[in-house]
């Protein structure tokens, strides 16, 4: 039987080429995954500040829509390379304040505004020194290494892994930084969209201005009067304990002092529309099914013909097949009677010629009454909060939108010519004090954004905010965010 026999070997350790190619290949590996973490980041940069100049665009639309005619005479029309003017006039204070934001947001960031046939081109520029290049590769030809060459490699590669364990000991205060500047960008994108939604469509009541619509309200408190100087309004912090107006008792105490707070009111569609024509004006009204509505009893709605108007609470909904029955009792109204004047009436008939009849050609809307204003968060900092004004204050109202609003800033652009021009940009207690709310045509919103976690910088960061120069107690990223929404409802 053949024997088989173990042969032991000896290991001898490596030879000194398997470990300069192994500390070789070593270096090109940390060298590669550190340059796709460089690339990495001047991706997200760029992103970063291609997102900053659309807000941009949009800014300066909405300034230019407030100011159509002037615009489309070619009056905001200004050079890359020409300086901000100095007159007082509102264009050139737009143009001053786009130009500034640009310059303070973008590295060498100007812009320019062309019109030219009734188009209108708005050009944003910047250094996006960062951005990841592409080079022509040119091919040589290897010929192998010497010896003394793979040592100088190596001693480079060790050198090169020091460097490249820094790198990444280091990355993840990088890591940090990029992402509460995304974060604290997507907060204010956000908290921009939802009140420049809103102001937008302040004052809608299905097809006319809201200046001639008859506008009668039946239904049960909370609901404010729903006029054309009430579609928006505010109060301006005068003091850090004083507003002027004064604030809705239901979040005074909780705006965080010397921040401004926006109010609007607004129908919106939600695809309802009448397919029964009421009988008497008392009858239940029948929308068409489905919508998007999401009918419930004690809702705030408005019935809309672009002639008259009525709000009124929502009792509870039947479904039906393609329909749904909304019925106006008096348990959630003032009265169960739609009339064309509402005074005195009570819970009593409407009487002779007063009644209304609303028609096929009539729209169920949503009511929607919102204060946006600043409060302290859940997490212990300033946040966007709202507050339904249709509904009493409860643990779920106001609610917290978005977290990170350290301030917010709020002037209203009063057109006092009747020219669809704005004249003049105004607070709200100057507003107010004019009785002048009826001419607010746009709104001027500017947002203090700041990151939620803190050792982000090495100093204090200064910052200018509301005409101050601040420098900041902590060392978070903070950020302005200004825009000019135009009232589509009263900028034809």
């Amino acid at each position: 039987m053949p024997v088989i026999k173990k042969i032991r070997t000896r290991q001898s350790g490596f030879s000194l080429i398997e470990v300069m190619v192994a500390v070789f290949v070593l270096a090109i590996g940390l060298l590669g995954l550190a340059g796709l973490q460089v690339t990495s980041l001047k991706s997200n940069h760029s992103a970063q500040l291609r997102t900053e100049a659309v807000i941009h665009v949009y800014d300066i639309i909405d300034r230019m829509r407030v100011n159509k005619l002037v615009a489309q005479a070619g009056g905001y029309d200004i050079a890359l390379a020409t300086p901000s003017p100095v007159s007082a006039s509102v264009v050139d204070t737009d143009r001053v304040a786009w130009k500034a934001a640009i310059a303070a947001s973008l590295p060498g960031g100007a812009g320019a505004i062309v019109t030219a046939t009734g188009v209108t081109t708005i050009t944003i520029q910047w250094d996006d020194k960062y951005r990841v290049m592409t080079h022509t590769k040119t091919q040589t030809t290897q010929y192998g290494i010497t010896l003394v060459e793979l040592m100088v490699a190596m001693v480079i590669g060790l050198l090169l892994a020091a460097g490249i364990s820094q790198v990444f000991v280091s990355s993840q205060q990088t890591y940090r930084i990029t992402e509460e500047q995304s974060r604290l960008q997507e907060n204010a994108r956000f908290a921009l969209e939802f009140i420049t939604r809103d102001v937008r469509e302040a004052g809608y009541t299905g097809c006319r201005a809201i200046e001639e619509m008859n506008v009668q309200t039946v239904a049960n408190a909370p609901v404010p009067n729903y006029t054309e100087n009430s579609i928006i309004n505010g109060n301006e912090a005068t003091s850090a304990t004083v507003w002027a107006p004064a604030l809705n008792a239901s979040i005074s105490g909780s705006v965080v002092g010397g921040t401004d707070t926006i109010t609007i009111q607004k129908g919106s569609s939600c695809g309802a529309t009448l397919i029964t024509p009421m009988t008497i004006s008392s009858a239940n009204i029948k929308v068409s099914s489905p919508n998007s509505c999401n009918l419930t009893a004690g809702d705030a709605l408005m019935i809309s013909d672009c002639q008259d108007a009525h709000i009124f609470r929502a009792g509870t909904v039947s479904n039906g097949t393609g329909s749904q029955t909304i019925p106006h009792p008096a348990s959630n109204n003032t009265g169960t009677h739609f009339c064309i004047n509402q005074a005195g009436i009570g819970t009593g008939s409407c009487g002779t010629a007063n009644a209304k009849l609303y028609g096929a050609d009539s729209e169920l809307l949503q009511f929607t009454s919102l204060t946006y204003f600043i409060r302290q968060g859940a997490g212990g900092r300033n946040a966007l909060w709202v507050f339904d004004n249709t509904e009493a204050a409860s643990a779920q109202n106001p609610m917290e939108l978005i977290e990170g609003v350290e301030d917010m800033q709020v002037t209203y652009g009063v057109d006092t010519t009747g020219d669809d021009i704005v004249d003049a940009y105004q607070t709200a207690n100057t507003v107010n004090a004019a009785t002048n709310w009826i001419n607010v045509i746009s709104a001027e919103i500017s947002l203090l954004v700041e990151t939620q976690d803190d050792n982000l910088t090495t100093d204090n960061m200064t910052y200018t905010y509301n005409g101050a120069t601040v420098t900041s107690a902590d060392n978070r990223l903070r950020r302005v965010f200004t825009t000019v929404i135009g009232i589509r409802n009263r900028v034809q």
